[in-house]
């Protein structure tokens, strides 16, 4: 008996001894740190105030290392245009647009239309506001032209004075009475059945003195008088689709028929 509890007491004395030896794995746990256990300390209270202030973290890093130059953006670094009141942005602004404008111009060429012509100056004077208004060069132009009057209807080639009077004959019987015969030393003589402002009126008469087996005919009559054109420049991408619309494609001249503004 005596000698098993000395084998027992023998026991516990080499487990002590062993787990002396041999150490406890480290295992998850708390432990109190003192600060003066940390060493000197760090100041970086600025440094976080500069990163975690949004108002004034304009200037990024190109990288962790603090040698590393920054990257500033444009207003920071000062060489950026100022629009603290936009005055100085919008000039910059409209400079481009117009230089870009003027290279366009250059590779396509200047396009114009002239609009006309008008019998009249006030026409050409309300079509040249409307246009200068809408940011367009415009300008009315004064010079000699062929006034338009009406739409005449007549029959020409005619061989001789009896051969007239059979169709004013014709005429005349059937409710056209305002015709009448003219001798010109170009044409001849031909009978003026009549001279309307509108086309619908022209072709009305046309289709009655046909029916009586007259060769009538619609042409324009003018006469010589002052005339004025309006002279637009195109901006450059844009048409004269919505001036043909308004004035039709007798009135507006494209190409080289048409004038640029001051060319004249």
């Amino acid at each position: 008996m005596r000698n098993l509890l000395l084998l027992l007491i023998l026991a516990n004395i080499l487990y002590f001894l062993y787990g002396a030896i041999r150490g406890d794995d480290p295992k998850p746990g708390v432990d109190i740190v003192k600060e003066s256990q940390l060493g000197p300390r760090i100041e970086v209270a600025e440094r976080r105030e500069a990163v975690e202030d949004p108002v004034n973290s304009d200037i990024v890093l190109a990288s962790s290392d603090e040698s590393a130059d920054p990257v500033l953006p444009d207003d920071a670094s000062g060489a950026g245009p100022s629009n603290a009141d936009g005055g100085e942005t919008e000039s910059v602004v409209d400079e481009d647009s117009e230089r870009a404008s003027m290279a366009l111009t250059a590779v396509v060429g200047r396009s114009c239309v002239s609009v006309g012509p008008f019998s009249n100056r006030e026409d050409g004077d309300r079509a040249q506001m409307q246009y200068a208004g809408e940011g367009m060069e415009a300008s009315l132009r004064r010079t000699i032209g062929q006034i338009f009057v009406g739409h005449w209807v007549q029959i020409r080639n005619i061989a001789s004075r009896e051969e007239a009077a059979g169709m004013l004959d014709k005429l005349h019987s059937s409710g056209l009475g305002e015709a009448y015969l003219i001798s010109t030393e170009d044409e001849g003589l031909k009978i003026s059945i009549g001279l309307f402002g509108e086309a619908a009126g022209a072709e009305r008469v046309e289709l009655q003195a046909t029916s009586l087996g007259l060769n009538a005919e619609i042409a324009p009559r003018t006469t010589e008088g002052t005339v004025y054109y309006v002279d637009i420049g195109l901006p450059p991408g844009r048409g004269a689709g919505s001036i043909i619309d308004k004035y039709g494609e007798d009135k507006v001249l494209l190409r080289e028929e048409a004038a640029c503004p001051g060319s004249s």
